[in-house]
């Protein structure tokens, strides 16, 4: 994808959170966050994961492995967005901490 192109307001080298099962090709992504205290993401499966299973790769690696993710590139600071599958609509949400805050 071209840099004119990319959608998110951070490079597409940004490290990011996700799962060897994301990698992997054994899950899909139906859990995005965008961290209110450090603009992190987090891209993550649909279950329980361990921490031995989390991996740190560049944001672009995400959008290559599946480009739906372009979908929620403007999710603001503190917010999540969740889908039942690929496909589905991305919901999204205010995260409970933000709120608090």
């Amino acid at each position: 994808m071209p840099e004119s192109e990319w959608p998110f307001a951070d490079p597409p080298d940004t490290a990011c959170f996700t799962t060897t099962h994301v990698l992997d090709g054994s899950h899909e992504i139906h859990h995005v966050t965008h961290h209110a205290e450090d603009g992190a993401w987090n891209f993550l499966p649909p279950l329980i994961w361990e921490d031995s299973t989390m991996r740190v790769v560049g944001l672009s690696t995400i959008a290559e492995l599946d480009e739906t993710v372009l979908e929620v590139a403007d999710l603001p600071f503190g917010w999540r967005a969740s889908r039942a599958r690929r496909g589905a609509s991305w919901v999204r949400t205010i995260n409970p901490e933000t709120r608090d805050s």
